[in-house]
């Protein structure tokens, strides 16, 4: 009944030129996924001041669902509890899998993160180093092909786009301790205007590979060159 209830509502709109979204998908409602454009949920990863994030293997499901559409969270959480540094955290590991990171409120009724500027002015900007980058590779498109690989499996690799346009693979350490990874090329390539976008650093890829160094739940994203 679900499924053909937002079935016809999809027909409706399309016909409209206009676009679906839904919330509790596609973790709850995984088959409305062929029929949606938009999906997210509302996420508390640091309850009660204890900084847990979606795992590694949610955030795949989520992410495998999607394809190259986009996934968005907001953070329903007490945000008197949730500091500067988590807001980072939040930020780099939605941003290691292409998703958007928002921010709502601990009852998903009162305190609304976006009418406090004590809070959005503090994370100002984190917003402007972060949220061009998750729609820069969104834009781009996951692809659940790599063509890449870590030697570390705490710091996990994730392609988005396809050669000869724009590519990017996100770097993501997963521990809770430093870790060093080297990251080996292997369907993919990249030319000499390959670099970390948060830092601006040239990389290169001697023999098709090359070596990072994360601290806990850091990210990096790598241009491997392609048209802008």
């Amino acid at each position: 009944i679900g499924f053909e209830y937002v079935r016809a509502v999809e027909k409706e709109m399309r016909a409209r030129g206009r676009l679906m979204m839904a919330n509790a998908t596609p973790h709850a409602w995984f088959w409305l996924a062929p029929l949606l454009d938009v999906m997210g949920t509302e996420t508390d990863w640091n309850h009660g001041g204890a900084w847990r994030p979606m795992a590694d293997d949610e955030l795949l499901y989520r992410r495998a669902l999607c394809g190259g559409k986009p996934y968005c969270f907001l953070m329903n959480s007490d945000f008197s509890k949730f500091p500067h540094e988590a807001t980072e955290k939040f930020m780099q590991r939605a941003l290691a899998y292409g998703m958007f990171p928002g921010f709502f409120s601990a009852d998903a009724s009162t305190g609304h993160y976006f009418t406090r500027p004590e809070l959005y002015n503090r994370d100002r900007p984190l917003f402007k180093r972060y949220l061009p980058l998750c729609k820069r590779v969104a834009e781009a498109g996951w692809q659940p092909l790599t063509g890449a690989a870590s030697d570390n499996e705490a710091v996990i690799v994730e392609r988005f786009g396809a050669q000869p346009g724009p590519c990017f693979l996100t770097v993501y350490n997963l521990a809770e301790s430093r870790q060093r990874a080297t990251v080996t090329l292997r369907t993919i390539r990249a030319d000499g205007a390959s670099r970390e976008l948060l830092s601006g650093d040239r990389v290169a890829w001697p023999g098709g590979c090359a070596a990072f160094d994360l601290g806990p739940g850091e990210v990096r994203v790598v241009s491997l060159g392609g048209q802008p």
